[in-house]
């Protein structure tokens, strides 16, 4: 019954662990008039921001382009690819390893006298960071942060998605008001 009940709750831990982990931060500078900001274009992108060969950058940065792209233009902004755009926008990635540990009994007498009852398990979060400049002074206006746990084996729908949506909840509430 024990190694049922542990299986079970390994289960369980495992299932928590394949939700959906992403939180999202967005914060702004509050002197910056947001209304009268109408044209985007793109800063530059570094070439690599982490050296990983599980990542494609020029898949990642058509990613994250088009999930940014579309969520702007839904807005009402306009890419301005010559002349003097409003803002600039860029981005950037981190991944950091992340480990989850759990009790395999949640029995409050065992739980810290038996630490073969703990198991742990490691994954990867990924942040990506959209930064919104002010194209004539340079200053970061906007920031929004999203992070979740990283798919390496996702398909490239799954991880268009997973962008899409960390991209849509970090710009939902730009401009700010």
């Amino acid at each position: 019954m024990k190694i049922i009940l542990r299986v079970l709750v390994v289960s369980l831990a495992l299932s928590f662990i394949n939700c959906s982990t992403l939180s999202v931060n967005t914060e702004h500078d509050q002197s910056v008039s947001f209304s009268d900001l109408k044209t985007y274009d793109w800063m530059p992108t570094p070439e690599k921001m982490i050296d990983d060969p599980r990542i494609d950058w020029k898949l990642l940065e058509s990613r994250v382009h088009t999930a940014v792209d579309k969520e702007l233009s839904a807005k009402g902004f306009s890419r301005l690819t010559s002349g003097s755009p409003d803002f600039l926008v860029g981005y950037q990635v981190t991944l950091d390893k992340k480990v989850v540990t759990t009790s395999l009994d949640r029995s409050p007498r065992y739980q810290y006298s038996r630490p073969a009852g703990w198991s742990s398990f490691e994954y990867e979060e990924g942040t990506l960071i959209l930064e919104i400049v002010d194209s004539e002074t340079r200053k970061l206006i906007w920031q929004g942060t999203a992070r979740d746990e990283v798919g390496f084996s996702k398909s490239s729908e799954k991880k268009q998605e997973q962008i899409n949506e960390a991209v849509r909840l970090m710009l939902e509430n730009f401009p700010p008001t």
